[in-house]
């Protein structure tokens, strides 16, 4: 089951990578590659890991969360997907999952933060860690939907992670002599963000 999710996993990014060079290049075949890579996220590899986390040995409580996120995220794809493809629902689909996103789960995954057994430092990066989500998250929808005001949340997001996260990210590293998977872990982080970004702007939603 765990390589099962994982491949679907990588071949959900490398599709989503694919079609979005295909774009970028105006090349045929764009919009069928990146709606199979959403199809397959919404309808393969979100029902697989929901499936391995309710077998996990997790409490119900994460099992909960975990799920209510991962149809928060099979929400949210599918109403970009819609709205690449002009089909009504859209808006709503996507408006209402990024909204309980940023009011719902973050403070899900804060309440679970700070009720761990974790020292400050770990509880205080893993809440900067969603202040990070839920300003992109917030961003995102702002630009999708056209509102006033997007540029300036990216920036803020951007200001927010430079100034705050990634210092105190590898403070907290550096503390526990791991340097080098946080700088890893963090070229993962932005890369990544970045290219999913770069993807909505590039398709003209």
């Amino acid at each position: 089951m765990k390589n099962t999710v994982q491949i679907s996993g990588l071949l959900t990014a490398f599709l989503l990578l694919i079609g979005n060079i295909f774009k970028t290049f105006h090349w045929p075949g764009a919009a069928l590659i990146i709606t199979l890579s959403i199809i397959l996220f919404a309808f393969g590899f979100i029902p697989l890991h929901t499936v391995k986390t309710f077998n996990s040995e997790n409490t119900l409580a994460s099992k909960m969360r975990i799920t209510f996120g991962n149809i928060l995220a099979a929400t949210a794809v599918i109403g970009v997907l819609f709205k690449i493809m002009y089909w009504p629902m859209a808006n709503i689909l996507m408006t209402s999952s990024i909204s309980l996103f940023v009011i719902g789960y973050i403070p899900l995954n804060v309440i679970k933060a700070l009720r761990s057994e974790k020292d400050i430092t770990d509880k205080i990066r893993t809440i900067l860690g969603n202040v990070v989500v839920a300003l992109f998250a917030t961003g995102v929808l702002f630009k999708i939907m056209h509102w006033s005001h997007s540029i300036k949340l990216v920036y803020l997001n951007i200001a927010f992670l430079i100034l705050a996260y990634i210092p105190f990210y590898f403070y907290s590293k550096i503390k526990k002599d791991n340097l080098y998977k946080s700088i890893i872990n963090t070229v993962y982080i932005m890369v990544l963000g970045g290219v999913i970004y770069t993807l909505i702007d590039l398709s003209n939603i």
